[in-house]
């Protein structure tokens, strides 16, 4: 079953407008006044989420919208804002971006623009200067530890002279003959002088512990590497200490230390049975030459390490989601593909756009999840956003969650559909 094949025509009076003019049509393709930017997700087989920060000129940016590219095709985009109410980032606006693809490893673009079009659009990059690829299923960033994308407004304001001198708005200039002088003569390197060449040093190199999937007896810790330099990649060793102690030290007997390996040019993990149930702690490490740099301290709790095979269907569900899920403060939870949502003993879950949920797993890795709304819906990390619906006998698409309602595309009827939870 494709649900490409699903798709219907778009009806112009059911779409939705938001606050800066763009709005969503029932057909799926975001669209905005003008030339702004659009995007069709169910032309695309896969996709990746990434959870960002934008910064313009230092300032952070509470509005606007946010695009991927690869190439000249546009390949995500995300106007609605979401303000996370715990953590470093409480307050602030956090772009939760879904990017949709074909091939891993495809080189990705970004770029923010204060209304959704290309005219107002500004070039951001990571803040490490790490470029981010497509990975089908893959995620980048959390509301704890957002991707920083940083850009700029200021044009260049330096121009080169007919004589060829570099010339910059400051009067400072760089001739060709004479080296580099400033106005008042201060600083001059005379003509002739070669410049030695740069020595080679070593930077040290930093880690974030992401956290870990559990796999029957057996859990995969994982870990990414946020900054090195290019001479760094063949000389970095990283791994995991892992301790029922919180504080985590190296020097005490009961730590263990578990070698990783990379999955990816930045990301790494390690697999690693523990001897009993009992609560774990564990942070990540990387080190080189210079040193040792460690990441933040995660907890496996013991009903996560405990086997799975005699779990009821609730307890299975809650496990297959804390599987790709970052504990927060408060009992709250950042998963991978699902978002944000607190689980209670008695198998219903808050989730921060859908509302309570009652969750019950299937046979493989799929969960059923029950409504007041909309009865049972079935969906699984492969396919979410897309929800199959029995009551109607067809699919349902979740298009965002805005002001307390949430937004579906029903391929039944091929109309936006307006739920609160």
């Amino acid at each position: 079953m494709s649900p490409v094949s699903l798709l219907g025509t778009s009806q112009p009076n059911n779409s939705y407008q938001s606050d800066s003019g763009n709005y969503q049509s029932s057909g799926g393709d975001y669209q905005s006044s003008g030339s702004g930017w659009n995007i069709n997700p169910a032309t695309y087989q896969n996709s990746m989420t990434m959870t960002a920060f934008v910064s313009i000129d230092g300032s952070s940016k509470g509005s606007g919208s946010l695009a991927a590219f690869a190439g000249s095709q546009i390949r995500g985009l995300q106007s609605n804002l979401s303000f996370p109410p715990f953590g470093p980032h409480q307050g602030q606006g956090l772009f939760q971006i879904m990017i949709y693809g074909e091939i891993d490893s495809t080189p990705l673009q970004f770029k923010w623009s204060t209304d959704g079009t290309e005219a107002n659009a500004i070039s951001v990059s990571r803040q490490d200067g790490i470029s981010i690829s497509f990975e089908n299923n893959g995620n980048q960033g959390s509301v704890m530890s957002p991707v920083s994308l940083l850009g700029t407004s200021q044009p260049d304001n330096s121009y080169q002279s007919d004589s060829g001198n570099y010339q910059s708005s400051g009067g400072d200039y760089q001739s060709d003959s004479d080296g580099y002088q400033s106005p008042d003569s201060d600083y001059q390197d005379p003509a002739g002088v070669q410049a030695e060449e740069n020595t080679p040093f070593t930077v040290t190199v930093f880690v974030t512990t992401i956290g870990f999937q559990s796999n029957v007896n057996e859990v995969t810790l994982s870990g990414e590497i946020l900054h090195k330099s290019e001479s760094d990649y063949t000389n970095i060793k990283v791994g995991f200490l892992i301790s029922p102690s919180a504080e985590i030290m190296e020097s005490d007997p009961l730590t263990y230390k578990v070698s990783g390996f990379f999955e990816s040019a930045d990301l790494f993990s390690a697999n690693y049975t523990p001897s009993s149930n009992g609560v774990l702690y564990f942070k990540a490490f990387a080190e080189n030459e210079s040193g040792v740099s460690y990441g933040n301290i995660r907890k496996i709790s013991n009903n996560v390490i405990s086997n799975t095979q005699n779990q009821t269907p609730t307890e299975k569900a809650i496990s297959t989601l804390e599987k790709d899920s970052i504990e927060l403060p408060g009992g709250w939870r950042d998963n991978s593909w699902f978002g944000l949502y607190k689980a209670y003993e008695n198998g219903w879950i808050y989730h921060s756009a859908h509302g309570w949920l009652y969750l019950s797993a299937d046979s493989s890795d799929g969960i059923w999840a029950w409504s007041e709304k909309r009865s049972w819906v079935w969906s699984s990390k492969e396919i979410y956003p897309f929800l199959y619906q029995p009551s109607i006998g067809n699919w349902i698409y979740f298009l965002t969650s805005k002001n307390g309602q949430v937004y579906f595309f029903n391929y039944s009827t091929n109309l936006v559909e307006v739920n609160i939870p």
